[in-house]
């Protein structure tokens, strides 16, 4: 499958190569261009720039397939396009957002004594919430796409400087190089010194700096993908250096506020004092292979 022409100009400004010698490649050897796998294990490969070209190419068969959606072009899908992330406020109406309160700080007295950080055992039913149906079919680009359900995730603050799962989260990172979403709903005001998530706005998007570093990545296969390695405390230029973007913005709420997130982006946990807790409902999108169109 072919890139459209702004891709092309991408992708030949930020690898060095012209696309059609990696276009014969590909159809000579039936290589799975679709693939979810992080990286290609062929150095080859991603020297001719694979690896830049899946990303573009996802991309592109998202937004096309986005057409589907009743809100392709509108506000929220202008968002999700400029931003990387939909903020809502006031997202549920006040009788649903009664109940979700009500059920949320039950779970959470119940469980209090718990430290570190964990899944509730507890779920929210939102099978029948056509808003929340619809954003989330608009990020799949996906009609048949349907949410069940929320999780409550309790999170337990640690030292940065630690060696472990929690405190990696505290690197910038993307998750993976295709559309990929995470849902975060905060029942409570989610505040600064709770360590709520970061992101640079914008770095969802395939600049050519972006695709240049994607690319001197795959060269190396024993990189890891999911954790792009910015410090915690001299990032900022880094950033702006690797991807063109700078704006970060710390995602604070209201109680009822809704997000949902390309990860894509470059996106951290914001540090807070240790043992600090944070808590919210939330979902992590399918992660689905896509078709040619």
């Amino acid at each position: 499958m072919k890139l459209n022409n702004d891709n092309v100009k991408i992708f030949e400004s930020s690898v060095g190569n012209a696309i059609d010698e990696l276009y014969e490649t590909i159809y000579s050897n039936k290589i799975d261009f679709l693939s979810l796998d992080n990286f290609a294990q062929d150095i080859k490969l991603n020297s001719a720039g694979f690896q830049v070209y899946r990303t573009l190419l996802y991309d592109q068969i998202f937004e096309q397939q986005r057409r589907q959606s009743s809100l392709f072009n509108s506000e929220l899908h202008q968002q999700l396009m400029d931003n990387g992330f939909i903020e809502i406020n006031n997202f549920f109406d006040k009788d649903v957002f009664s109940k979700i309160e009500k059920h949320y700080f039950q779970s959470k007295r119940k469980f209090n004594t718990r430290n570190g950080s964990f899944n509730f055992p507890i779920k929210f039913n939102v099978a029948s919430k056509g808003k929340l149906q619809e954003v989330v079919k608009l990020c799949q680009a996906d009609q048949e796409q349907n949410l069940e359900e929320l999780y409550m995730r309790q999170i337990a603050h640690c030292n940065p400087s630690e060696k472990s799962e929690d405190s990696r989260q505290y690197r910038f990172h993307y998750d993976k190089f295709y559309p990929n979403y995470k849902i975060w709903f905060y029942v409570e005001e989610m505040t600064l010194d709770l360590g709520p998530t970061a992101c640079f706005v914008g770095s969802h998007k395939n600049s050519i700096a972006k695709m240049k570093w994607f690319h001197d990545s795959s060269l190396n296969v024993t990189t890891e993908w999911s954790r792009a390695s910015l410090s915690i405390t001299n990032y900022l230029e880094q950033v702006e250096e690797r991807t063109g973007f700078s704006d970060e913005r710390i995602l604070t709420g209201k109680p009822n506020t809704f997000f949902i997130i390309d990860t894509r982006m470059l996106h951290r946990r914001t540090p807070a004092v240790s043992g600090k807790k944070r808590f919210s409902l939330r979902a992590i999108l399918p992660r689905i292979k896509k078709n040619e169109i």
